[in-house]
């Protein structure tokens, strides 16, 4: 008889586990919420008067980070406006390419907690 053989009360207990484990693992908006500050964190916007830099924001869903801005101005400033004779200045790209590793690691902790809980 192998190790790994399992009875059935074991073979259940193992299914529920892992559906627990596949929920925890779907369940990403704490550590979406935690990328999002870390990519912030990074973020580093031209600063005039600071009212730019101080209105950025990570909007966390289930599924996604949008990373935006209060600011009406941001997207000019982000994106440029060629017509205005505006460069582009985009700021968020380069604080996820900066933070990769941190974010990175944010999701690798929520997976290691996650699958240590199956344990």
């Amino acid at each position: 008889m192998s190790r790994f053989d399992l009875d059935g009360a074991q073979l259940d207990q193992l299914a529920r586990d892992l559906r627990a484990a596949g929920a925890d693992l779907d369940d990403l908006d704490p550590s979406n919420r935690e990328a999002g500050r870390v990519v912030l964190a990074a973020a580093r916007p031209p600063r005039r008067s600071g009212v730019l830099a101080a209105s950025l924001r990570a909007d966390v869903s289930a599924r996604e980070i949008v990373f935006a801005s209060t600011a009406r101005y941001w997207t000019f400033v982000h994106w440029g406006a060629p017509r205005r004779h505006m460069r582009a200045r985009p700021w968020y790209p380069e604080a996820v390419n900066h933070s990769r590793d941190d974010v990175v690691a944010v999701y690798a902790k929520h997976a290691a907690d996650t699958l240590k809980q199956i344990g």
